[in-house]
């Protein structure tokens, strides 16, 4: 039985897709040839290949040194001409003279594809629901599953949903489907059995620190046999599914790879130690060691957090150099988590402190200063979105092959600041038909978790800094922890997000909503317009009203309790076309004449309440 990451590139592969990497002016790769060999085998791998983009000069370097062990590899990229969609193909088996000629045809996806099919070479379309250049969609998907009869099932550096819609599509593709196919688009299907799909797996390994966790096995002993077996479809895919903390980190170290290539000044002591353990697996040197300890015993160290945070990962990996590197990479995701978390403790506590002296000049600053945390945070973020892109074209391939045998409902996470939400969000969805099957979790966080009644399904979120503003001290409201937060929300995998406060909380959820790319609705609360309007420094009301209103309308609909409330909120700037009315069993403010909405303890004492909603 043979072993093989199908999908390993080296740096022969040159141009980075990733816009962090770009921004860097890194390579896509640093890792040579002999070391992916070495890795590949080390992890059980029986046979090795690289497929480098557009390039095959890694691969039979390899193949001359070990021409038992290796399979010639490349990853083509080719586009349909009609759009310039792009699609990745990578072929196995080729000589320099194949690789020659498909350089010249590859421009064209049809001609790609009949070259491949005249030489007979084993071949898999790579992360097939994944848009490299945000053009692909379900119809040029069905072109793709009749142009070619061989998809990469699994690819280590996507997400398991991408990866799992993928293979359930696949296998329910009946020889109709495929007949419907062909008299929809006029293309040739690849074969006589083209609804019978032969799947890979590879770990798409750009950084050397996936390589033979994704893979593919079949009945085989040598490359000939091997190509044999894959060219029959008698293989099959296992192993890794990414995530985004995966990605980020792959993405780290091409950075840490970029850094020691430039001076000194690029790569700090404490930085590059630190990624020495955990990328390299090496002890710590005399000179970090010392550095280390200095830092322990500086003046004030004790009370600095950061510095304390800092050196407890460092210490951390010192004393456990020999954890699997998913260990070492979810200990270093906690671990940053925590630094993070400070750094946005004390930039919150600095901007509660200019709210406090009514400096909003300062505030102003604060906000748009660059802080560390955001340094920190960014490649998670990158990574979140860019695994998430495809979520909308998923979502359509579901319901369009799997969606009537595989139903389930959807999982919708409420936000809020608020912890009395929980009936209101059981009763809004319960009043609504088409989410009768659906699961809704409250997403709060912990501290007001705790009075939640238990029938509701909640989500708590670590809290890192509480806040009662100096205009409303009947209000506080709880800061979540943002990474941590995100790796829970991440989790939960939500199909929808629905934002019922604008509080930190609801700011969460909008970012996690555009993160995962899923549909965001706002439930507006006259509340909020309320507490705002009640606060005597114009100033701050005016600048809390202007977020408030980004806030509604940054989502994709906004839900009113009532027609009155669209003609209000329209005038005051807020987008007419998100508004949807559902009279929900909350609550509602009533609005005077004038579009002033009317506060609870003003009520009695106006004459036209009788003639509000």
């Amino acid at each position: 039985m043979a072993a093989i990451d199908l999908h390993v590139h080296s740096h022969f592969s040159s141009h980075p897709s990733e816009w962090f990497l770009q921004r860097l002016g890194t390579r896509e790769s640093y890792t040579d040839p002999e070391t992916v060999y070495q890795v590949a085998k080390s992890r059980g791998m029986t046979l090795v290949t690289i497929t480098d983009h557009n390039e095959i000069a890694g691969s039979l370097m390899l193949q001359k040194k070990y021409p038992q062990q290796v399979i010639t590899g490349v990853e083509v990229t080719t586009y349909f001409p009609d759009n310039s969609c792009k699609i990745h193909l990578l072929v196995y088996g080729l000589d320099e003279s194949q690789f020659q000629m498909i350089n010249r045809v590859r421009s064209d996806i049809y001609q790609l594809r009949d070259y491949i099919k005249e030489q007979h070479l084993a071949h898999a379309v790579a992360h097939p629901t994944f848009s490299i250049n945000k053009k692909l969609d379900v119809a040029y998907l069905e072109r793709l599953f009749l142009l070619f009869d061989y998809f990469e099932g699994i690819n280590g550096s996507r997400s398991r949903l991408g990866n799992e819609v993928l293979m359930k599509t696949l296998a329910v593709l009946t020889p109709e489907k495929i007949d419907d196919l062909h008299r929809k688009y006029h293309i040739e299907p690849y074969s006589d059995t083209p609804w019978d799909k032969g799947v890979i797996g590879g770990s798409d390994d750009h950084s050397g620190l996936f390589i033979g966790k994704t893979y593919t096995c079949a009945a085989a002993e040598t490359p000939a046999a091997f190509l044999e077996q894959l060219r029959k479809k008698e293989v099959s895919a296992h192993g890794r599914h990414n995530d985004y903390r995966g990605l980020a980190f792959a993405i780290y170290r091409i950075a840490y790879e970029f850094s020691k290539t430039r001076s000194k000044a690029l790569a700090p002591s404490l930085f590059h130690t630190l990624n020495q353990l955990v990328f390299e697996k090496q002890s710590m040197k005399l000179k970090d060691r010392l550095v280390l300890e200095k830092m322990k015993y500086s003046k004030g160290a004790k009370d600095d957090t950061v510095k304390c945070l800092i050196v407890e990962l460092m210490d951390t990996f010192k004393k456990n150099e020999n954890l699997s590197i998913e260990a070492k990479l979810d200990c270093a995701y906690e671990n940053i988590s925590k630094i993070a978390d400070e750094f946005f403790r004390l930039f919150i506590a600095g901007i509660a402190h200019d709210l406090h002296q009514g400096d909003i000049i300062g505030l102003i600053k604060r906000i748009s200063g660059s802080i560390p945390s955001i340094f920190l945070s960014l490649p998670f973020f990158s990574t979140i979105n860019l695994l998430n892109e495809s979520r909308s074209m998923l979502s359509e391939l579901t319901k369009a092959y799997t969606h009537k045998r595989q139903w389930k409902g959807r999982t919708i996470l409420w936000f809020t600041d608020d912890q009395g939400e929980g009936a209101h969000a059981s009763r809004f969805f319960s009043s609504m038909e088409e989410c009768i099957n659906d699961e809704v979790i409250l997403v709060t966080t912990r501290s007001a978790a705790c009075s939640v009644e238990e029938s509701i399904s909640i989500l708590p979120l670590p809290s890192l800094y509480s806040y009662t503003p100096p205009w409303d001290l009947g209000y506080t409201c709880e800061f979540p922890s943002l990474l941590t937060s995100l790796k829970l929300i991440s989790e939960a995998c939500p199909d929808e997000i629905v934002l019922s406060t604008p509080g930190p909380t609801g700011v969460l959820g909008l970012l996690a909503a555009r993160l995962l790319h899923v549909p965001c609705t706002a439930v507006y609360h006259v509340e909020v317009a309320c507490r705002i309007e009640a606060i005597e420094d114009e100033r701050m009301c005016r600048m809390l009203g202007d977020f408030v209103r980004w806030f509604y309308s940054a989502t994709d609909r906004i839900i009113l309790p009532h027609e009155r409330y669209k003609e209000v909120l329209t005038a005051q700037g807020y987008p007419e076309e998100k508004m949807m009315v559902r009279e929900y069993a909350i609550d509602a403010y009533p609005v005077s004449s004038h579009g002033t909405i009317i506060p609870p303890h003003e009520r009695e004492h106006l004459a036209f309440l009788n003639a509000s909603l």
